[in-house]
């Protein structure tokens, strides 16, 4: 999913009064439901690791085995104690990054990953450009203070958004403990949301000197996830459950498509009848203070089908859009299939369809 950078916002009854920046969003549109400064640059602390697991996890497998620099094991700040010379697999790294904040374990994966902290930066920048960031730059991948690595309160939860698309992230920012293989070891995580509040399901702690207590979280309650985010807050735990909560009372969820009621037909080359298609499972969207947000849909068929066709492979999909923003997909699939026409074709009929049988081949 690539981000727009909604800024319709609405008044929220609840504040984070402590906090120098916040924001609350609705997950899937991205609208804020309650921002204070949230559009001011500011140090974002160990937060930055959320980007830096984003971007590990879409360039390496979980299986892919990292070794220790001596400059890794060297980091300032806090370490999981990793040795120089050590080998270790990303999915234990990420646990560590995660779970425990552990600076030598960023740059274990930035150096291996991006082939240096300046590359890894590079790499990360790069996936900021691409969900459509403008007030974020990073300059390593654990957060340590930098005039030039900042974000803002809106940003970061965008980032947020979307790493929790991939479904690795999820699972690991809302893990409570991991066993992990390197030194047997048992993780506990340090935010304390996913225990003392019901609805939390991650991300991220931080804290610096220069940026203070810095907390994204995201909860899910009846269908609807919120993201929240506070920088600089000495009350972190207690304003995000409250702005959880007031966001939670305005937001609902509500079936667009049941299965099988979204319906898209498609001529097939060569076809006995037209291709059916629909989706297998429900589509939701969001009521905002009583407001149905609109959506935009998008078939992805090819405009080249051909017979025969047939059920159980993904030949289709439906996008589901917010204005430019693509906040969901699902699978289309073929209602029956589609065998050829028994009438023999003529000559140029048998020629476009080898010519397509040919592309389908390459």
């Amino acid at each position: 999913m690539i981000a727009a950078v909604i800024l319709i916002s609405f008044a929220a009854p609840a504040s984070a009064e402590s906090a120098y920046a916040a924001v609350t969003i609705e997950a899937q549109t991205g609208i804020a439901l309650y921002s204070k400064n949230a559009d001011i640059r500011r140090p974002m602390a160990s937060t930055t690791k959320i980007m830096t697991a984003l971007v590990a996890l879409e360039e390496k497998p979980l299986d892919s085995v990292f070794v220790v620099s001596a400059s890794a094991a060297a980091v300032d700040g806090s370490q999981m104690g990793l040795a120089e010379g050590e080998k270790i697999t990303l999915r234990d790294l990420l646990y560590m990054l995660m779970l425990k904040s552990a600076n030598d374990a960023a740059e274990v994966i930035a150096e291996n990953v991006g082939g240096s902290i300046e590359g890894f930066a590079a790499l990360m920048n790069a996936r900021a450009e691409k969900i459509g960031l403008s007030d974020t730059h990073f300059v390593n991948p654990h957060g340590l203070p930098d005039d030039n690595h900042y974000t803002t309160a809106r940003e970061l939860a965008l980032i947020a958004r979307e790493a929790l698309e991939n479904k690795n992230f999820a699972e690991l920012v809302s893990t409570k403990s991991a066993h992990i293989s390197y030194r047997n070891m048992v993780l506990e995580n340090s935010n304390r949301l996913l225990s003392s509040y019901e609805y939390a399901n991650g991300v991220k702690t931080g804290f610096t000197k220069k940026a203070g207590r810095c907390l994204v979280s995201s909860a899910t309650k009846d269908g609807v996830t919120l993201i929240t985010v506070t920088l600089n807050d000495g009350n972190d735990w207690q304003d995000h459950v409250e702005l959880m909560e007031a966001g939670f009372a305005r937001v609902s969820c509500y079936e667009i498509y049941a299965p099988g009621e979204y319906v898209a037909e498609r001529v097939v080359l060569n076809g006995s009848e037209k291709a059916v298609f629909k989706n297998t499972e429900s589509i939701y969207g969001v009521i905002i203070d009583g407001v149905k947000q609109e959506y935009i849909f998008k078939e992805n068929i090819s405009p080249s089908l051909y017979a025969p066709l047939f059920t159980g492979k993904e030949i289709a999909g439906l996008g589901m859009y917010s204005g430019n923003d693509l906040v969901y997909e699902t699978p289309l699939c073929l209602c029956e299939n589609v065998d050829p026409k028994e009438e023999p074709a003529g000559f140029f009929r048998k020629w476009v369809l080898t010519f397509f049988r040919l592309l389908r081949n390459l």
